[in-house]
């Protein structure tokens, strides 16, 4: 059985965090509050089967990474 795709706030969340921004950083950068980010941060943890935010960057880090301009 497949794993729940992530929604596409979820998506910005986890890309935020994988950019280097703290909890807070990402609740002022997409306009949320720092409880919503702790909501989605706990739902694509559990979607995902992970434990920690680091985890969760570091197994996403591949799928959300866009390639640069002029390098590919």
């Amino acid at each position: 059985m497949a794993a729940p795709a992530l929604t596409p706030r979820e998506r910005e969340v986890l890309a935020c965090l994988a950019n280097g921004a703290g909890r807070q950083e990402v609740a002022e950068q997409l306009h949320l509050s720092a409880n919503t980010v702790r909501t989605h941060l706990q739902n694509l943890m559990a979607k995902l089967g992970v434990h920690s935010t680091l985890e969760a960057v570091a197994i996403s880090r591949p799928h959300l990474e866009q390639p640069r301009p002029g390098t590919g």
